[in-house]
């Protein structure tokens, strides 16, 4: 499976998508995905978990759809748990950010 792939299956379940974050970094109580290139290595791939501005259980991977079906698998653990358990999660409030427009100006 591929981000793209990814990306499409998550926003079929019942996992908000602030929850997950397909972008790397480190967006709070949320399960990330990123793709790491060392100089000299091939790239890698990294699933964590990230709290609090730090990741916790990091786990590397080879190849993208490695790492994409690891991650798809623990959304799919996190949704069955909310609809055994009657959980109604609603979306995160995510952040509007300013994208700059082609001639350079912050769109408004």
């Amino acid at each position: 499976m591929t981000i793209r792939e990814l990306y499409d299956r998550i926003e079929q379940m019942n996992i908000p998508s602030g929850y997950i974050s397909l972008q790397g970094g480190f967006p709070d109580e949320a399960y990330v995905i990123q793709r790491i290139k060392k100089r000299g290595s091939a790239p890698q791939w990294e699933v964590y978990y990230s709290e609090r501005g730090g990741k916790t259980a990091p786990v590397l991977f080879e190849t993208e759809e490695a790492a994409c079906d690891y991650l798809y698998a623990r959304a799919k653990e996190s949704e069955d748990y909310y609809r055994k358990h009657n959980i109604i999660i609603t979306k995160k409030p995510q952040q509007q950010k300013k994208k700059k427009s082609f001639f350079g100006f912050w769109d408004r």
